[in-house]
């Protein structure tokens, strides 16, 4: 009975921490993916090799304003992109290779922002001001 309460519990916070931004939650498959999804520094970046899947993180930001995002992917090949969701979960933005930079006019609303690759191989960097 005590394991299943630490484990609810610990599930809990984890959810917690993922929803104010803290934590990401990768569903991924790859020979390595080494990366950080910052929520101080307004940047999220990460290198890897035969990657497919996803990593998912919530972006609260801290007044209703413009902000531009840019996506730099450097692949040797495979796909790569960036996509953030309203908090209804419609696709504000999605950013490729192809289409490195998007605007939107946010609130303090919580987004979803989701790298998503498909057999990719490089690096990836998210920048937003």
């Amino acid at each position: 009975m005590k394991v299943i309460i630490f484990l609810a519990a610990f599930s809990a916070v984890m959810y917690v921490l993922y929803l104010n931004g803290y934590l990401a939650v990768k569903n991924i498959k790859s020979v390595y993916y080494i990366g950080k999804n910052g929520f101080m520094d307004k940047r999220c970046y990460a290198k890897f090799s035969a990657c497919t899947g996803n990593v998912k993180k919530v972006i609260k930001f801290k007044e209703n304003r413009t902000y531009t995002f840019t996506f730099d992917a450097k692949l040797e090949k495979g796909e790569a992109k960036a996509v953030l969701r309203s908090p209804k979960g419609e696709n504000l933005l999605v950013l490729t290779a192809e289409n490195p930079v998007g605007t939107i006019d946010a609130d303090t609303s919580a987004y979803r922002l989701v790298f998503e690759m498909y057999k990719a191989y490089g690096s990836y960097e998210l920048t937003w001001k």
